[in-house]
């Protein structure tokens, strides 16, 4: 409880514009730490793959965190109703580092707006709070992330 109590205040306090290491690791399970109480309720499985090394990017941790919180809380939501719902996390660094979330949600329909900002199809009060959370889904083909990967399967790649 400590440790969430902890994790609420830094989100409260505004963040810098100053960039310093972030290991996307930690940040990741500080992510997830927070997030736990909603996915362990809706019983969703998280899969994480994660290098043996640390991973970091230079940039502000509670920004960083709060775009993967948004991450997952726009995947767990794309899983409601799944038999399984399942998130499938991965970390990979090589020349850039790369976070992918996945899921087996119902997928988008339209893709028009898709990279409007802030655009949405959640009812108010589900609403992404972040420009940074635009999602690839699609129900008929495989997944393809902006830069052309593939995604296996049906639901959300980013």
């Amino acid at each position: 409880m400590g440790a969430i109590t902890k994790q609420l205040k830094s989100y409260a306090r505004q963040s810098g514009d100053t960039f310093e290491p972030v290991n996307l690791g930690d940040a990741l399970s500080s992510a997830l730490a927070m997030m736990e109480p909603q996915l362990r309720q809706r019983h969703v499985n998280i899969t994480r793959t994660l290098p043996k090394n640390p991973v970091q990017v230079m940039g502000d941790r509670v920004r960083v965190e709060q775009v993967m919180i948004n991450l997952l809380r726009n995947a767990m939501d794309a899983t409601e109703g799944a038999d399984e719902p399942t998130i499938d996390i991965l970390l990979a660094a090589g020349e850039t580092a790369v976070l992918t979330v996945r899921d087996n949600g119902h997928g988008i329909d339209n893709f028009d707006n898709l990279f409007e900002p802030f655009y949405t199809t959640k009812q108010p009060d589900r609403r992404c709070r972040s420009g940074a959370c635009h999602f690839i889904r699609d129900r008929e083909r495989p997944w393809r992330t902006p830069d052309g990967t593939q995604c296996v399967g049906r639901g959300g790649c980013i």
